[in-house]
């Protein structure tokens, strides 16, 4: 059926109009089900970045809207979230009507009339019989309805529009907007006419005439008597006689006015270009100009009672009020500046960037937040190295760069005025920036200092891409390609021949590599730009992006929406449906599955593969509010409890609430109904226990309907300690000889209560010495440095980093590992669980003339109440496993014959202790009595880690080698073999109990 419909729309333009009627019948019965869905996923703006050209509400939670290239969109919760619902067009869909929660109509361009019977999760074509566009749709109950048109066209159906008869409406002009009263008495307004009929239709009698610019857009009747419409500059009639006579009224609006809307004979709203909301308060004798916070054309107004009403217009614009009129909330949100570059580091990780704007996602693009960053000039370029080392290039040579993730930016100075229009980097240290005028800037210390290239052209510069820390190429006006072998210190013009403007170049590597520009056209080279040859693609819209992840998969964007996919290195490319007509600027792929494309109107698109749920999915909500119960009842309305999960299963399906409480769980809807089981997750660390009392059993047992639906009211009730509970992480990116390293330092507080006077010491190793920070530090000694991060609100959280060097000239620290230490204070408050003893142990270790000294240590002023394990290992064999069991201040401890291996005790913790499970301990190449730094057998165990205090290590390397094949963790060879014939367990003797 599905290849049938695709025939039938390749017929309907080739073939007469009673083959296309015949073939439209046929299919209008599943054309619900026909996938009309793009490839590609709306992020930003959201719910839509297309205009929302008509909204309808049965009450004040469940509604409906309809706007260009397709779109429908449905809430369940008064316009806060949106789900996408399909179309099976990309018409634009002008009105729409339900008259209960499950029958609608929706009209739009090319004679289009969709139908629901089940709230809109399937959508089927009405065959009206026309092309006519189609601009606005009535019903007074399931059966009766009409629809106006272009040319006078006036549509009616008896029968829920199984059949659609055309009336005469006695006119030519362009009909926009009708309105019945009742069954029989309605008008239709359109180009400079009104007309009137009291028989539901049969006959139509024009009421009023103006030929001027003056054209009506909307009218509505608040009785059979009393109506208003309104037109262009703000033309605006009244009647009191049902349209008998009409009288103008001077408004004193001057914008165009697209809708009108009363809630009773005095209260009125009229909506138009450029943010226009007025407001009547005495049946339209006097209007009042209310502040909508936008400058976007408002098309539709539409109220479910006296208090609640909502406005949708341009680039996706909703406005809501829940008090009459008097104020209304911005349902929409996004950047809406258009966006020119898109830069992910990974899967979840990325920012858009577009004049001086740039946009942050943690999630995908899930939620995109707007970052700071106090330019004063236009910004065009944006590239990243990692989630916190970032760069941005614009207008009068401006360079700007960040090293914690966007909270901060500092100028680079780039030594030129011109404008820079692309940068990247192959790593924190080597990157690029080209410009105007031929301006190529090259920096091999993360953009402390930029040098000018010569490139010998005054050409414009608008892409550039390197392969390598060598092969680099730039491109630009009148097809000039420039390639460097030398990492950009030296530039020579290719022979390209390209006779295009080029807006994007990309080399996935020294061979492979693409350009695309104003022509629409894609060229490919595979020898390294010498030659270049023309590519198979019918596509005639400028194209301002490619970008490959492998030598054979890429895409390519453009103007008008274009998206351009190849998956066999360009020999074809087909056209990918974007779900949009804005013009697209950058592409980005972190990899086959994850991608991104950003454009005008601040456009974000999606493709990723492996997202749970879509925009498009339909859903059932189950909604929520966390709260801590303390010592009171199961009362919502007590303190809220933030950024906890509930669980759905099956799935599992994740929710997380917000700083209110509250949650918003999507679950996909199946083929049938289905039981789902919903949670909290509690946090059972020992030292801070998140549990929940309410319900009793930490449990909702719910059917799912096969239908939207919106499950309210499961709510979760903690029991919260009170008490500060702050958690610190720290990773290292590398440790190479003479070459800088990267720590980052993340904290939270995971408490209840806030964390006063917060600082972290960082400890760094005897080979590694750091020299700046992120954020201001004070250096306690050569190895402590000290960052106070003031006082840590309840889950609050922050991140720093930290540059260090690797010391040169110590050829003997290859292989050595290195560990740094991060503490975070003050230490959590939380009272112990009752279960713990209060015994707590502890391990030391020393080398001592090829001996191990190993200690095992109950330090705490209570005995074990029981026995634990512990294990002893020489490298990575295991010597010996026993029990112990100390009073308080005792201890155990053990001499081992190293025999120059590395030496790694590991102990359980006692049961219940508030913060560890094992503690442990290495010593490494005890064979003399001099200083000893650990070798790579660190990281095959465990590290002993605490809630407040984390370890991380990291083996010194060399430069990087591409053939180095090491792996990490290392394993261990024969040299790391016991001798034969030794029996392990004698390596290990008690010195003393």
């Amino acid at each position: 059926m599905r290849s049938l419909f695709r025939l039938f729309l390749f017929v309907s333009f080739k073939q007469s109009f009673p083959i296309f009627f015949l073939l439209f019948y046929v299919q209008s019965s599943v054309m619900g089900q026909i996938p009309g869905l793009p490839d590609w996923k709306w992020q930003n703006p959201s719910p839509t970045g297309y205009s929302i050209l008509d909204v309808h509400f049965i009450n004040a939670n469940v509604g409906w809207a309809s706007g260009s290239m397709g779109t429908i969109l449905r809430t369940t919760n008064g316009g806060k979230d949106w789900l996408y619902q399909h179309s099976g067009t990309s018409v634009a869909l002008k009105s729409v009507h339900f008259t209960d929660s499950h029958r609608g109509w929706i009209v739009g361009d090319n004679g289009t009339i969709l139908h629901t019977t089940n709230g809109g999760d399937i959508w089927s074509h009405q065959a009206g019989n026309t092309f006519f566009n189609l601009s606005s749709v009535v019903f007074r109950n399931p059966n009766l309805g009409w629809v106006v048109g272009e040319n006078g066209l006036i549509l009616k159906t008896s029968n829920g529009g199984i059949n659609w008869s055309q009336l005469t409406s006695g006119t030519p002009m362009d009909l926009v907007s009708v309105h019945f009263w009742d069954s029989l008495k309605g008008w239709a307004v359109g180009s400079g006419v009104v007309l009137r009929t009291t028989n539901g239709g049969l006959n139509w009698k024009k009421q009023y005439t103006v030929f001027s610019s003056n054209s009506f857009n909307a009218a509505y009747f608040i009785n059979e008597n009393t109506g208003w419409a309104v037109g262009n500059t703000g033309f605006m009639m009244r009647t009191n006689n049902g349209g008998v006579t009409w009288v103008q009224v001077n408004a004193g609006i001057t914008n165009n006015l697209y809708a009108v809307r009363f809630t009773d004979a005095y209260n009125g709203w009229a909506s138009g270009n450029a943010g226009t909301l007025f407001r009547t308060t005495n049946s339209g004798v006097s209007w009042q100009n209310i502040s909508t916070g936008t400058t976007r054309d408002l098309f539709s107004i539409h109220f479910s009672g006296t208090q609640t009403g909502w406005v949708s217009g341009d680039v996706g614009t909703l406005l809501r009020t829940t008090n009459g009129g008097s104020s209304w909330d911005r349902l929409d949100n996004g950047q809406t500046q258009s966006l020119g570059s898109v830069h992910f580091v990974d899967s979840q990780t990325g920012w858009a960037l577009g004049g001086g704007k740039l946009l942050k996602t943690a999630n995908s693009g899930f939620q995109w937040q707007p970052v700071s960053i106090g330019a004063p000039y236009y910004l065009k370029s944006v590239f990243f190295t990692s989630s916190l080392q970032g760069w941005v290039v614009g207008e009068f040579g401006t360079i700007l760069h960040t090293s914690n993730g966007g909270l901060t930016w500092a100028n680079q100075s780039s030594g030129t005025a011109n404008n820079l229009h692309a940068i990247q980097f192959i790593d924190s240290l080597s990157g690029w920036v080209v410009g105007g005028a031929g301006m190529i800037l090259r920096t091999t210390n993360g953009g402390q200092n930029w040098v000018i290239c010569n490139s010998g052209t005054a050409n414009w510069l608008y892409t550039v891409s390197f392969a390598d820390h060598q092969n680099g190429w730039a491109a630009g006006t009148m097809g000039s390609i420039f390639k460097t072998t030398n990492g950009g210190i030296s530039w020579v013009l290719l022979n390209s021949t390209i006779p295009f403007n080029i807006n994007s170049i990309h080399f996935p590597n020294a061979q492979t590599g693409w350009v695309v520009g104003g022509s629409g056209k894609i060229q490919k080279t595979t020898n390294g730009g010498l030659t270049w040859s023309n590519q198979s693609v019918s596509n005639t819209m400028p194209l301002e992006s490619v970008r490959f992840v492998d030598s054979q998969l890429g895409w390519a964007v453009g103007y008008n929406g274009t998206i351009l996919k190849t998956t066999n290195g360009g020999w074809t490319w087909d056209f990918q449906n974007s779900g949009t007509t804005f013009n697209l600027h950058s592409v980005c792929f972190s990899d086959p599955l994850h991608g991104w494309a950003v454009g005008d109107f601040g456009t974000i698109l999606t493709i990723n593969t492996n997202v749970p749920i879509s925009q498009e999915t339909q859903t059932s909500s189950i909604t929520g509010k966390l709260f801590n119960k303390g010592n009171t009842s199961c009362n919502p309305t007590n303190v809220a409890v933030s950024n906890n999960l509930v669980k759905a299963l099956p799935g599992p399906y994740y929710a997380m609430s917000d700083a209110q409480g509250n949650y918003n769980l999507k679950v996909p809807l199946l083929v049938a109904p289905v039981n789902c089981s919903l949670m909290a997750l509690e946090n059972q660390s020992p030292a801070f226990r998140i549990n929940v009392y309410c319900p009793a059993t930490n449990l909702y047992e719910l059917v799912l309907d096969t239908n939207p639906q919106t499950l309210s009211g499961k709510d979760f009730g903690y029991n919260i300690t009170a008490c500060h509970h702050l958690d610190v992480q720290i990773a290292m990116n590398r440790n190479r000889i003479c070459s800088e390293n990267f720590t980052s330092i993340r904290y939270r507080n995971l408490g209840s209560l806030p964390a006063p006077d917060a600082f972290i010491l960082v400890e760094f190793p005897h080979w590694v010495r750091p020299h700046s920070s992120s954020i201001s530090h004070v250096a306690l000694n050569d190895s402590v440095w000290r960052f106070n991060v003031g006082t840590v609100p309840p889950g609050g959280f922050g991140e720093f980093s930290i540059d260090g060097r690797v010391a040169c000239g110590h050829p003997e620290i290859l292989g050595l590992s290195q560990c740094i230490r991060a503490t975070i204070f003050p230490v959590p408050d939380c009272l112990p669980p009752s279960s713990w003893s209060g015994a707590e142990i502890s391990v030391a270790g020393e080398c001592k003339n090829g001996f191990v000294n190993l200690g095992i240590f109950n330090r705490s002023n209570a005995d074990m109440t029981d026995s634990v394990d512990y294990w002893v290992y020489l490298d990575s064999i295991q010597v010996k496993q026993a029990k112990v069991k100390l009073a308080a201040g005792d201890s155990l401890k053990l001499w081992v014959n190293a025999q120059g291996f590395s030496v790694h005790l590991t102990v359980n913790q006692v049961a219940n202790h508030p913060s560890e499970v094992f503690v442990s301990t290495t010593v490494d190449d005890c064979s003399d009595t001099t200083v000893f730094y650990p070798r790579p057998t660190v990281n095959r165990f465990p590290k002993q880690q605490k809630a407040n205090s984390k370890i991380h290590c990291l083996e010194i390397r060399g430069s990087y080698d591409p053939n180095d094949k090491t792996v990490v963790p290392r394993g261990f060879t024969n040299q790391n073999i016991i001798p034969p014939n030794t029996q392990l367990e004698y390596l290990v003797r008690f010195q003393n109990t």
